[in-house]
């Protein structure tokens, strides 16, 4: 279930009761001035809810990380009892945002702002338990220059 870690500067594996898309937790609202309708985050307790049901494995216990990185984000499917493959499956880019944003919230990276690349990132079928699994890697480690 894991990836390598050589090099990381981060490594979790995070099990999950279900995946969340931060596009889904989105509202759609009325601007009062004009009528015209928008798109737009909930209050904040309605967006925390991207982050609830969420274990940790494993402790990080070193500072927040505060330079240029690539990250890897594996979102691990089970196959259903049947053993056929899940067919419920949201868009890779999409699920990339909730985790992206737990980790500047649990303060392991400074701002997502830093992430330069997501090298290797999918979703991953057949797995034991659904778990999102990140590893962070300094940016200069795969440097394409």
């Amino acid at each position: 279930m894991t990836a390598s870690t050589d090099g990381a500067l981060y490594y979790a594996i995070f099990e999950v009761k279900e995946f969340t898309s931060k596009k889904n937790q989105k509202g759609i609202f009325k601007n009062r001035q004009t009528g015209q309708l928008f798109i737009g985050s909930r209050n904040a307790k309605q967006a925390g809810k991207v982050n609830e049901g969420i274990k940790l494995y494993g402790v990080w216990n070193k500072k927040t990380i505060d330079r240029p990185v690539r990250a890897i984000f594996r979102f691990h499917y089970p196959d259903n009892k049947d053993g056929s493959r899940t067919k419920r499956v949201m868009d890779l880019s999409n699920l990339i945002q909730g985790p992206e944003d737990a980790l500047v919230n649990m303060e392991i990276l400074a701002d997502d702002k830093l992430i330069e690349s997501y090298d290797g990132s999918c979703r991953v079928y057949g797995s034991q338990v659904k778990a999102i699994e990140v590893v962070i890697y300094p940016a200069e480690v795969f440097s394409l220059k």
